[in-house]
């Protein structure tokens, strides 16, 4: 029954099983990872245990099909670092430039909130890292190549943003929230992989996005692209 299906179909299949397989775990085991690790080292395990588990399962599904992880964009070399930069780099300026716009047009005020770092400030941030590394490989290493070959870069990617959107709805997004925010994102993330042929500068790309994020959730400002769509808002901080 299953040979008989369309190539196409089977892959998406796969796809689909393999993006509902990895976020179960990922969701179950954070929550679990919740209340066994403390909240200033939940975010750094989750990202040593999530970013083997993802690995581990994205390995389990290439060899199935018997090819490599370099031929699904799972790879290091001399140039990984560089393109990890590079992204980071252009995700800090893509959302520093939606923030400069948001004061520019939108009316914001940030009003900064003098405070000393704390250590965990310093894990929070440099949790950011393998957390971003694991949503790019479940999005935009074995899922993302084989819609993008079967399907084509234009499926693959609203494919992909439909499921990395409804991937963060169990963390509290709305269903809209999510489409206008890590949806909308995740198309960005998808031509940083598919113009440099890897997760790293997607990775660097995600990085710095959240990065951000972070900072400026300290003074109250929600997703810039959210807050940008949503042209009946007008908050002042």
């Amino acid at each position: 029954m299953v040979r008989s299906l369309d190539p196409k179909v089977l892959q998406l299949l796969r796809v689909i099983f393999y993006w509902l397989f990895t976020a179960t775990l990922l969701i179950g085991g954070i929550s679990l990872s919740g209340v066994t690790f403390s909240k200033q080292t939940h975010q750094i395990a989750y990202g040593i245990w999530g970013s083997a588990l993802v690995l581990f399962i994205t390995w389990v599904f290439i060899k199935f099909e018997r090819k490599t992880l370099k031929e699904y964009w799972i790879s290091f070399n001399r140039k990984t670092m560089l393109k990890f930069l590079i992204g980071l780099v252009l995700g800090m300026g893509a959302i520093g430039i939606l923030i400069l716009l948001l004061i520019v047009f939108r009316k914001y005020e940030i009003h900064l909130k003098p405070q000393m770092p704390r250590p965990s400030m310093f894990l929070w941030y440099l949790a950011i890292i393998p957390a971003s590394f694991i949503e790019e490989v479940v999005f935009r290493s074995y899922s993302f190549v084989n819609l993008t070959n079967t399907l084509g870069l234009r499926i693959a990617q609203a494919l992909t943003a439909i499921a990395f959107a409804m991937y963060h709805v169990p963390f509290g997004w709305t269903i809209s929230e999510a489409l206008l925010g890590p949806g909308v994102w995740s198309l960005i993330f998808g031509i940083a992989a598919m113009y440099s042929k890897g997760i790293a500068m997607a990775t660097g790309v995600h990085v710095g996005v959240n990065v951000i994020q972070s900072l400026v959730a300290e003074v109250g400002i929600p997703d810039p692209f959210l807050s940008f769509l949503k042209l009946g808002i007008r908050p002042t901080l």
